[in-house]
């Protein structure tokens, strides 16, 4: 009897650790009071394919066209980001992996786009999943390497500006219908990401961004699932004072292949 109270108090103190972790991540984000604030509204279309090789290897494939509704312009297109990861066990994963952007300046609707600044962006990182019941926890630490392409107001000029970048993930996936052959499933979600600039080059804005999401998940077949998310987008300026809050409508394809089983 004392051991069964011991093993559902550590259960009970593993499930407190991610929630307040969650909450100092929404907590921590600057305040939207008395900042200079830019308001988008934008849709962002995704594709994003998974390929089993192996019990323990998979490989991602991301591409993302990211636009604003006033005039249907360009802001980002990510084309593509590629990964390989590999099963480390107990619910944790590695992956290392790169991503070609583009982002369309100036960032505003109202205007043409001037110039195209193409970014180089290596990463590594490790993903934790745990199970509870009906709901899903996957937490996300990823390093990103960014080299951008130094440019001015109208064309790219020589050379690269280089930072990193942390971010870390938390998602929450609650199974509302569950399905044997996961045809007909759905799963709602939510989910918060923060994101920390460091350099040499980052002045004002080591706080780079804040992304949380609501969405629903729907199975078509065990390999294909469409999922309609909004995302809130919070992100501060290099000048420290400006800040962007977009609201997003995002449709995702997942796509989900397993070659291991050839």
């Amino acid at each position: 009897m004392n051991k069964l109270l011991f093993f559902k108090f550590v259960h009970l103190k593993n499930q407190l650790r991610y929630l307040i972790g969650f909450f100092l991540i929404v907590f921590s984000i600057p305040s939207k009071a008395q900042k200079q604030i830019t308001h988008q509204q934008l849709y962002w279309i995704k594709y994003d394919g998974q390929y089993t090789l192996s019990p323990s290897w998979k490989i991602s494939l991301e591409v993302d066209d990211r636009r604003f509704f006033l005039h249907n312009r360009q802001l980002y297109w990510l084309l593509p980001r590629v990964s390989a990861s590999y099963t480390l066990g107990d619910g944790w994963r590695a992956a290392i992996g790169f991503t070609y952007y583009l982002t369309t300046n100036p960032a505003d609707p109202t205007k043409s786009a001037q110039v195209t600044v193409p970014e180089l962006r290596p990463h590594e990182e490790l993903n934790y999943r745990q199970k509870i019941g009906q709901l899903i926890l996957d937490h996300r630490y990823r390093l990103e390497e960014r080299w951008i392409h130094k440019s001015s107001a109208t064309q790219l000029i020589p050379g690269y500006q280089f930072n990193f970048r942390f971010r870390y993930q938390l998602q929450l996936a609650y199974s509302i219908i569950s399905k044997t052959d996961e045809h007909g499933n759905l799963t709602a979600k939510l989910a918060d990401e923060i994101m920390f600039n460091f350099g040499h080059s980052i002045v004002y804005n080591s706080f780079d961004q804040n992304r949380i999401y609501l969405g629903i998940n729907y199975s078509i077949s065990t390999h294909v699932q469409l999922e309609l998310d909004y995302l809130n987008w919070f992100q501060q300026r290099s000048t420290g004072l400006q800040y962007y809050d977009r609201d997003f409508i995002r449709f995702t394809l997942f796509h989900r292949m397993d070659f291991s089983k050839k």
